[in-house]
């Protein structure tokens, strides 16, 4: 966390850095890897809520880390948490996905819309959800073919 936190004070101080954002994505935070919730936190209270800095929140890295989004009342503390933690002005995209391997698994492996452990419910919650639902959705889905991401979505427009 350390060294994360002194990259990122090198590259908030570059002067040509304040037209960009940075964002922190939540990982599943299994073994050493960084960027469980807690850690952005510590993060962005380090660097004060810094202007250039905000956070991507990815579905199956919080499904994976114990977040379980197929229930929805989960999904609506999640947006508490997130609240408190950061701020929701903060949190500023979602990689919409779904998760190879079952909830709190602590693996990161992203599946197709739907068909994974997260499945349609889950996925749904997150996209009905008023606060989530209104953020861009990027998909990030195992694709062999492009154009499968026209599958993907329709697959989210009959979920909403």
């Amino acid at each position: 966390l350390k060294k994360m936190i002194l990259l990122l004070e090198e590259r908030l101080a570059v002067k040509n850095f304040k037209r960009t954002k940075l964002l922190l994505e939540s990982m599943v935070g299994g073994g050493t890897e960084l960027g469980t919730l807690e850690d952005l936190k510590i993060t962005l209270d380090y660097f004060n809520r810094h202007e250039n800095l905000g956070i991507c929140l990815d579905t199956c890295h919080l499904f994976a880390s114990g977040w379980d989004l197929r229930k929805k009342g989960e999904v609506d503390k999640l947006v508490d948490l997130l609240d408190d933690y950061f701020g929701l002005d903060k949190i500023k995209i979602v990689h919409l996905n779904d998760s190879l391997f079952p909830f709190k698994s602590y693996k990161d492996r992203h599946a197709p819309i739907g068909e994974g452990y997260l499945g349609d419910e889950g996925i749904r919650n997150v996209i009905k959800n008023k606060f989530l639902g209104n953020l861009p959705l990027i998909l990030e889905t195992p694709v062999d073919d492009y154009f499968e991401y026209g599958k993907e979505i329709e697959k989210v427009i009959k979920l909403l």
